[in-house]
């Protein structure tokens, strides 16, 4: 049995705070609520038993997420170091999630919700007066007024409105490209994990909550072996992804499955070039790319 104890988090976001305990598979079995004070006890549970734990219900996660990092700084890149919190909430004030700068003032959110526009915020001591912020189309330089910075990622006119596999709004541009978390795939396998088949079921509660939009799923593999025949291995792998889909209720009209191969990576790990497994295996992904059905 082991007490742990976070610190470092304000006494409001700690009480809407949750530890999760995942299997091997990354489902939540166990949940521990923190508390004000930030003290939670985690009893050790023998191997044999992990097998015997019942899978939670994600009741908040979504399968549309977005990644945003930037960097805050005082006068000059770099003049604020690491540990400096960085809140991220909607226009409403609903916490979205929480992180921690590291070197030079940088932060990252790996999953937020899409949505047109975000507040930041931060402590009352900090000295943070501006924010940079990474997107598509280049840096945003955002001022910081008393703790707090406006981000508008989306402009109302380019802002297509939906809601999530929970029903929540979410609102994305014509064409935005997401990749679905754990939608990956062993090297030379087409077989879709079970994490990869329930983010597939998410994403089929969206596509029936949203009958207005269509989908292209792009398969792509990683530089190891034959171009020709990596090109077939996507083309599977993304009718995999579809056929599943298909399974849950998704119309086949709805969707476009296209395979890549090893032509569109994420990394340098080109042909001839030296890379580890992990980095091999960003680059096996499904990406989803969502349009407005056309009117006929």
């Amino acid at each position: 049995t082991y007490r742990l104890k976070v610190e470092g988090i304000p006494v409001t976001v700690l009480q809407k705070s949750f530890m999760y305990f995942l299997n091997e598979s990354g489902e939540r079995v166990r949940v521990f609520e923190l508390g004000s004070d930030g003290l939670f006890v985690f009893e050790y549970l023998p191997i044999d038993d992990l097998n015997d734990l019942i899978k939670m219900q994600n009741d908040d996660s979504s399968v549309l997420t977005i990644p945003v990092s930037g960097q805050i700084y005082e006068s000059a890149p770099g003049d604020i170091g690491k540990g400096e919190p960085v809140f991220v909430t909607d226009e409403h004030g609903e916490l979205l999630a929480l992180t921690f700068t590291s070197d030079q003032g940088r932060f990252r959110f790996e999953e937020l919700r899409p949505l047109a526009n975000y507040v930041f915020q931060f402590s009352e001591d900090s000295h943070a007066a501006h924010m940079r912020l990474d997107s598509q189309e280049g840096d945003v330089l955002v001022n910081i007024n008393r703790g707090v910075a406006h981000f508008k990622r989306l402009q109302a006119e380019e802002a297509i409105k939906l809601v999530d596999e929970h029903n929540r709004p979410i609102f994305i541009r014509e064409d935005e490209v997401f990749i679905i978390r754990n939608i990956y795939y062993k090297f030379d396998s087409i077989n879709l994990n079970a994490v990869a088949q329930s983010q597939l079921v998410q994403l089929s509660e969206i596509m029936k909550r949203n009958t207005q939009i269509e989908i292209t799923l792009a398969s792509h593999t990683d530089s190891r072996g034959e171009d020709a025949y990596n090109l077939r291995l996507s083309e599977k792998r993304a009718a995999g992804a579809m056929a599943f889909l298909m399974a849950q209720g998704v119309r086949q009209e709805a969707m476009v499955a296209i395979g890549y191969g090893e032509s569109v990576l994420l990394n340098s790990c080109d042909d001839g070039d030296e890379c580890g497994e992990k980095l091999h295996a960003l680059n096996r992904r499904t990406e989803i790319a969502i349009h407005l059905k056309e009117e006929h």
